[in-house]
């Protein structure tokens, strides 16, 4: 009976299914002032219905999640 039920929990946990609809809001290159060759691609997207900015340089990757003021409190900003 134990190997039963744990066999049906861990079957549950490893069939984790999730969908989600991301799209491109707004796509921008940015060039760095010290440099003519490296550029940055900055691309604000749109995930579940909540606003993510992406910056793309040469070496590295940045994910920020864009906030807005609503009656004095930050909030996470909607699509």
């Amino acid at each position: 009976m134990k190997k039963a039920i744990l066999i049906i929990v861990f079957g549950l946990l490893w069939c984790n299914v999730a969908f989600t609809e991301i799209r491109e809001i707004e796509q921008d290159k940015m060039k760095y002032r010290k440099s003519d060759y490296a550029t940055s691609r900055v691309v604000t997207t749109c995930i579940d219905g909540y606003k993510f900015v992406i910056v793309r340089a040469t070496e590295s990757i940045a994910i920020t999640q864009a906030f807005e003021e609503k009656d004095g409190i930050s909030v996470p900003s909607k699509c």
